[in-house]
């Protein structure tokens, strides 16, 4: 046992997402998501989340799976040493070690 336990990590030998919901997620899930990958993707969720079933229930009828990741952003696509993200347009960029001198 103890050979077994060294050759994985401890995040390979836990439960599967759904071993470790309660009961009544499981029932929520099979009365909302017909998909069986889109109720793996909340079971996930909802472990990773800490929802409740009420939480779950929502998530699903606003579609939560639909809408993950697709958030627009104004922010540029990298911030680098010379990139200011709180600054007025036009405004010069501020050295931050300079004023903290």
């Amino acid at each position: 046992m103890r050979t077994f336990s060294a050759s994985w990590d401890a995040d390979t030998i836990g439960q599967a997402p759904l071993a470790q919901l309660p009961w009544y997620h499981h029932i929520a899930l099979m009365q909302n998501v017909d998909d069986p990958a889109t109720r793996l993707w909340y079971a996930s969720r909802t472990l990773a989340e800490g929802w409740s079933r009420n939480v779950l229930v929502h998530q699903i009828d606003t579609r939560l799976h639909e809408r993950a990741g697709k958030a627009t952003s104004n922010f540029p696509v990298g911030t680098g040493p010379g990139v200011c993200l709180r600054r007025p347009a036009g405004a010069p960029c501020h050295r931050w070690g300079r004023i903290l001198r």
